[in-house]
């Protein structure tokens, strides 16, 4: 890679990073995720697991950091989106 794609891939891998924060607080603050599709959610995750066995097959462990990350937040995710149908069986 040459000094522009590398820097370019920082920037683009950090920006993906940083932009799931903004819905994990939301997630976290209203205390579930009913408005986000699960196909989203579904897709998200294909995608970055995807993503990691390029990067991981690539020897790229730093961008492994970006995959880690992003994983993380959308696991809060789906905590959140499956939270509340384990609440509603403890009801019954």
């Amino acid at each position: 890679m040459n000094d522009f794609t590398n820097i370019l891939a920082w920037i683009s891998n950090a920006a993906f990073s940083i932009a799931a924060i903004p819905q994990v607080v939301k997630t976290i603050k209203d205390g579930h995720a009913d408005g986000l599709s699960n196909y989203m959610i579904l897709l998200w995750f294909l995608g970055e697991a995807g993503s990691a066995v390029v990067v991981w097959d690539k020897n790229m462990p730093a961008f492994l950091i970006s995959y880690i990350l992003n994983t993380l937040f959308l696991l809060v995710i789906i905590a959140y989106k499956i939270k509340p149908s384990i609440d509603n069986i403890r009801k019954i």
